[in-house]
C-alpha cells in the first residue's frame, strides 16, 4: 500500500479517536514503503521489524514519544525521547536561548513572590505567572534555576530546607533524533526542548525531519506548534505554525507539507475542545532548495 494513503488514513483515524474517544493510540508500527522493514514503538521502546520474518531488532529503550517514524526507503528513524536531566548547567547549555529565558523569567517570578510572602508555605513553591511553564514539570527548571542561583534575600526565606527540596526538583527535556537504520549507534540529535515533543515524520527525500512541539497556554488546555528541522544543515529549526492538529504529512517530493491548524486564537475553556474548533487544512511550501 502506498505509505501516503497509509499516512491521511492514519490522520482521519486520529481525527475520529480525538473526536469519539478523546485519546489516540501511543503504541504505532510504521513500514518503509516497500514493506521490507516496519519501525514499532511499544511501551516507550523502538524496534525494527523485519517485513520477512517479524524479526525484532532494538533501536532505543526508555521514554520514546508517540509516533516516531521511518524513511519511505527504510534508511532512517526519527523520533522524540525524553531525557532525564543531569545538571541544570547540562541542560541550560543544550536548550535554544528562548527557552533558557523563558526559565529565568519563571524564576525571576517565582522570586518576587517568595519576597513578598517571607516564606515558602508547607514545602509550595509558588508558579510564575508565565503560563508557557504551566503545568507538570516544566516549573522545575525555574525552581531549580532559583535555588541555584539564590542570593541572600531567597536564602533567608527559604531556609536550608527550602534550598535543598528546590535542587531536588527533576529535570528533564526532549530530544528530536535522527539515525541511520545501518549504524543505530550514530545518533544525531536535530532539535532540544522542554516542552514535549512528539509525531515526528521524515521528508520523502530525507532532507528534512518535523516534529509537533507542545506549547502550554493554561493549567488545562494544550496547544501544539509544528516544526520543520533541516537533516542537511546546521540550523535551527524553524516554526511552521501553532494551534496546529497532531496529523500532517509531507508531500510526495518533499517540497511541502500539509496539516490542519485551529481557526480560533482563544484556546482556552470549552473553545479549546477539539470538536468545538474550526480547522482548516494549509499547505507550506519549501522554495529554496
Amino acid at each position: 500500500m502506498n505509505k501516503g494513503r497509509v499516512t491521511f488514513g492514519l490522520i482521519i483515524f486520529c481525527i475520529v479517536a480525538i473526536l469519539f474517544s478523546g485519546c489516540i493510540p501511543e503504541d504505532t508500527l510504521e513500514w518503509s514503503e516497500d514493506g521490507s522493514v516496519g519501525l514499532l514503538r511499544v511501551d516507550g521502546a523502538l524496534f525494527l521489524v523485519d517485513g520477512q520474518t517479524g524479526q525484532l531488532t532494538g533501536v532505543t529503550r526508555g521514554n520514546i514519544q508517540p509516533w516516531p517514524d521511518i524513511s519511505n526507503d527504510g534508511s532512517m528513524i526519527a523520533y522524540s525521547r525524553d531525557v532525564e536531566c543531569g545538571s541544570l548547567s547540562e541542560g541550560l547549555n543544550m536548550l535554544p536561548p528562548g527557552q533558557v529565558e523563558i526559565i529565568k523569567n519563571g524564576a525571576d517570578q517565582i522570586c518576587g513572590k517568595i519576597l513578598n510572602a517571607g516564606e515558602v508555605k508547607e514545602g509550595k513553591f509558588p508558579e510564575p505567572d508565565e503560563e508557557l511553564l504551566r503545568p507538570g514539570d516544566y516549573i522545575n527548571w525555574s525552581i531549580r534555576y532559583l535555588c541555584e542561583n539564590a542570593n541572600d534575600e531567597v536564602r533567608k526565606a527559604l531556609g536550608d530546607e527550602g534550598i535543598k527540596l528546590g535542587k531536588e526538583k527533576k529535570l528533564s527535556y526532549f530530544q528530536v533524533v535522527v539515525v541511520p537504520r545501518d549504524n543505530l549507534n550514530e545518533k544525531r540529535v536535530i532539535a532540544t526542548n522542554i516542552f514535549g515533543t512528539m509525531v515526528t515524520q521524515l521528508s520523502p527525500d530525507n532532507r528534512y525531519a518535523s516534529y509537533i512541539m507542545q506549547t502550554q497556554h493554561g493549567e488545562e488546555d494544550d496547544e501544539y506548534s509544528l516544526y520543520v528541522a533541516s537533516l542537511k544543515d546546521d540550523v535551527e529549526a524553524m516554526l511552521v505554525d501553532e494551534r496546529v492538529a497532531f496529523g500532517y504529512d509531507w508531500r510526495n517530493d518533499g517540497r511541502a507539507i500539509a496539516y490542519f491548524c485551529a481557526d480560533s486564537e482563544n484556546m482556552s475553556g470549552d473553545e479549546a475542545r477539539f470538536e468545538k474548533k474550526r480547522w482548516r487544512m494549509k499547505i507550506i511550501f519549501w522554495q529554496n532548495r
